[in-house]
Formats: C-alpha cells, sequence, structure tokens
C-alpha cells in the first residue's frame, strides 16, 4: 500500500468523513495548467494565481529533482490553516499535506508560503504516483530538500536525540504529539543532509539516484539508507573506526580523516576535469 502524507485518515464509517467531503463538494473548481485548482470561495484571487502561476515551472523541477515523471496533481486551496486541519490528521502547526491531492492553506507570509509548500508536497507527489511510499525518511528529507525548508535548530535537536534508522522507515507518528513529528522531521533531513555531503564530487549522486534504486527495485525500503551510505562512501571506509555513518552520529559530522578523504577526492576530481578540458574532446 502506497504510503500517504498524514492527512485523511478517519474510517469509511466516520461521521467525519461525509463531513470533509460536503465541505469539499463547495470548493469551486479553476483551471490550471494540465490539471485543476479547487479553490474556497474566501480564497484571494492572488492566492490562487500565485499557486496556478508556479505549477508548471514546479512539476519541471520537481520532475527533475526526483528523476522521476508524473503527471500534476489536483490541488486544493483553503483559505486559512485551521480550515485545512478540521479534517485533517495533520499536526496543529501544519499548512499543507498530501493524500493523493495537494492541500494548501494560505497563511501568514502568503505568496512564498505557499509556493514553499506546494514545493513540499509536490515531492511526495511524484514519489508516491511512482508507486514509492517508503521509507518515510525519504520521502521527508527529498520534500524538505526541494522545498529549502529545513527544520530550524536542527543540528541541537538531532545531537540530544539519537536516529535509530529502523524507527524512520515504514511509520510516520501522525497521531503522536507535535514535538514527535517535529523530531521525526529533523531526524529526516539530517540522514537526507548526511547522504547528500557524500555525494561531493561524485556524478549522478543526489535524491534522484535514490528515487531510481526504488523505483527500480534494486534496493528495498528497509535498505535505502544502508545502501546509499555503502555506494556512496565505499572509497572512504578506511577512514572511519566504525561505519562513516556511525562515525558522523558521535561526531555530529565527518570525522577530520573522513573529511580531509572527501576534499581529496574533490580535488582528484578536479584535476581530471581541468586536465580533460585542456586535452580537448
Amino acid at each position: 500500500m502506497p504510503w500517504l502524507h498524514p492527512g485523511m485518515c478517519v474510517g469509511a464509517g466516520d461521521p467525519r468523513r461525509v463531513l470533509r467531503a460536503h465541505y469539499l463538494a463547495k470548493f469551486i473548481p479553476k483551471p490550471a495548467w494540465r490539471t485543476t485548482l479547487y479553490v474556497h470561495a474566501d480564497v484571494t484571487p492572488d492566492a490562487v494565481d500565485s499557486v496556478r502561476d508556479r505549477i508548471e515551472r514546479i512539476h519541471e523541477l520537481a520532475t527533475k529533482h526526483v528523476g522521476l515523471t508524473s503527471d500534476p496533481p489536483v490541488i486544493y486551496i483553503y483559505p486559512t490553516a485551521e480550515a485545512l486541519r478540521e479534517f485533517a490528521c495533520t499536526g496543529p502547526s501544519a499548512v499543507a499535506y498530501y493524500d493523493g491531492a495537494i492541500h494548501l492553506a494560505v497563511v501568514a507570509g502568503g505568496d512564498s508560503e505557499l509556493a514553499r509548500s506546494l514545493r513540499h508536497e509536490y515531492v511526495h507527489h511524484v514519489l508516491v504516483s511512482n508507486g514509492i511510499g517508503a521509507p518515510i525518511w525519504f520521502q521527508e528529507g527529498a520534500a524538505m530538500a526541494f522545498a529549502a525548508d529545513g527544520p530550524r535548530n536542527y543540528y541541537q535537536t538531532w545531537r540530544k536525540n539519537p536516529i535509530h534508522v529502523e524507527q524512520m522507515i515504514t511509520t510516520f507518528p501522525s497521531t503522536q504529539p507535535e514535538e514527535a513529528q517535529e523530531l521525526f522531521y529533523v531526524k529526516a533531513f539530517v540522514m537526507t543532509e548526511f547522504l547528500e555531503r557524500l555525494c561531493l564530487a561524485r556524478t549522478n549522486c543526489g535524491i534522484a539516484e535514490l528515487a531510481a534504486a526504488l523505483e527500480s527495485g534494486r534496493v528495498s525500503a528497509d535498505d535505502l539508507f544502508d545502501w546509499a551510505a555503502h555506494e556512496r562512501s565505499s572509497d572512504l571506509a578506511h577512514t572511519a573506526l566504525r561505519s562513516i555513518w556511525e562515525d558522523y552520529a558521535a561526531h555530529g559530522n565527518f570525522p577530520p580523516a573522513t573529511m580531509k578523504a572527501l576534499l581529496d577526492r574533490a580535488s582528484v576530481k578536479a584535476a581530471n576535469d581541468e586536465r580533460g578540458r585542456r586535452n580537448g574532446p
């Protein structure tokens, strides 16, 4: 079963499901690039234009970021965050979610916040529409990387809360207190940042490489993090006392020997690139 960002989570017989359906049925359909926006009557035209004008470009960038194709999703635009949360199993600070459609709330910060939310949820859409539900850390890490909305003070929070990778794969703590949800985002961000830092001077290395491995079935959701860490650090293994990740987690950074090896890798690549330019095609 594909993973969906925590949104509608009430059962078929729950009266909230009927109330939600009635509420969304009042949203006004408006055409947009290859999709439809469903807009609450209280949403301003400027907010609608802000979303509509960005869809094509964000679609282009998100599919490139993930490395997979997708059709644009249906998008719902709510007048307030409170309205968005009323029928959704999100945390009390949520301003957007994805459940097969993208749901966005108009909030303080207006245009920039709508754009950030759209970018984040669009990555969930591209992944889920290609059959990639888990690992959840990758869902959130890839979305935060694309939207540039990493958690504040993530480093300090992470250092006080060790990461257990096996707890980050299949379950998002949507029914737990908001602090647990925020901590999940922090850990997902740190795991993704660690793998991205290992890409230094490597080609074809990034979010798209991980998505391709999952989509093709070459790697399972359970094994993605360990696989990627090994693939990206096989030339650095001699610098670690344990594994590269265990050293990173223990130090809060790459230890000096590993950092030097990473920089040496970059220097070698730069020298080879320069040699290639001088020698020509």
